[in-house]
């Protein structure tokens, strides 16, 4: 981010063009909400596992929280699924899936 750092370019601040969010799930609100502000003008692409929640204190993330913010920011929020795995053995994910699934069904 040097190239938009006031401090390097004698306090001139630029705008980004495309912001990329992983771990979405670790945001709240107030964090997402900043980073749509701060990236106003400028393409966002948002990465995240809907089985995971890493926020302190949090059990209720919803990606559904994500399009909100994103429709209050006046941008689509089309949601692609990925289908590879490319970290996970097979049947590690499998035994995740099975448990999410029995967690879902439990909640």
């Amino acid at each position: 981010m040097d190239e938009c750092n006031p401090l390097v370019h004698g306090g001139a601040a630029c705008r980004p063009t495309h912001v990329f969010v992983d771990e979405v799930q670790g945001f709240t609100p107030a964090e997402l909400e900043l980073v749509l502000a701060y990236a106003a003008g400028a393409r966002v692409t948002a990465a995240g596992d809907t089985a995971q929640t890493i926020t302190r204190g949090s059990t209720s993330f919803k990606f559904a929280a994500v399009s909100a913010a994103f429709h209050l920011h006046e941008r689509t929020a089309p949601v692609e699924t990925l289908t590879t795995n490319w970290r996970t053995h097979s049947g590690v994910q499998a035994l995740c899936s099975h448990v999410v699934g029995r967690c879902r069904l439990t909640l």
